[in-house]
């Protein structure tokens, strides 16, 4: 104010003011995002202009951190030749059911094991999982506590220790399946069984008898 004077001092202030009312006090590159993240076009024209892989996955991480990512943009991303986003974009815990869906028939096993572990995942979409011929994506569902009892039943005579084990550890297992578990063969899921915060005093009591 002294050196601009009263006027135009208060002049400025007053546009100051009306501009952090129009951002709502957020900050303008995050005003930018919240618009381009609803543009398909402008955000594919930002995309391309990254030249580094990582620099690509990270401003696709970025964005996809913005609960109001368009749904056009959310379906290239998932089409994407590169695996490392389309790995990104089932990791994501704001990306779409039906986008989800779009993944867990992606040919690479770490994508439909993403889909699997990502806590929007539908059980439908586990369920059809359950059944994947790669024993990690089996792993990821059996360890989500979204999966049904009847798919943790059915994942718990799977032929693939590492997939009855994580079977045991979840923490929404049933104590049905945990006293099946705590049978079985591998010395590692009887282990998982023991270590379950689920686990009953009876079946510890059986465990406490355990040769291993």
């Amino acid at each position: 104010f002294q050196i601009v004077g009263s006027g135009v001092g208060s002049r400025f202030l007053e546009r100051m003011h009306l501009r952090a009312k129009e951002v709502s006090g957020k900050h303008p590159a995050k005003l930018e995002m919240e618009r381009l993240v609803q543009n398909p076009g402008r955000y594919f024209q930002k995309l391309s202009s990254f030249k580094g892989e990582d620099e690509k996955i990270d401003f696709i991480r970025l964005s996809l951190s913005y609960p109001n990512v368009s749904i056009e943009i959310q379906k290239v991303l998932a089409t994407d030749p590169e695996y490392g986003v389309r790995l990104t974009v089932a990791q994501n815990p704001n990306v779409s059911v039906e986008i989800l869906k779009v993944l867990s028939t992606d040919p690479d096993l770490d994508v439909r094991s993403a889909v699997a572990e990502n806590p929007k995942v539908s059980t439908e979409i586990l369920e059809v999982l359950s059944k994947d011929p790669d024993s990690g994506v089996r792993n990821a569902v059996a360890r989500n506590p979204k999966v049904l009892m009847e798919i943790q039943r059915i994942l718990s005579k799977d032929p693939n220790y590492s997939v009855r084990l994580a079977v045991a550890e979840n923490p929404n297992v049933s104590l049905e399946i945990l006293e099946v578990l705590a049978k079985d063969k591998e010395y590692y899921v009887r282990w998982g069984v023991a270590m379950n915060p689920k686990v009953s005093l009876e079946i510890l009591k059986v465990l406490s008898k355990d040769p291993s």
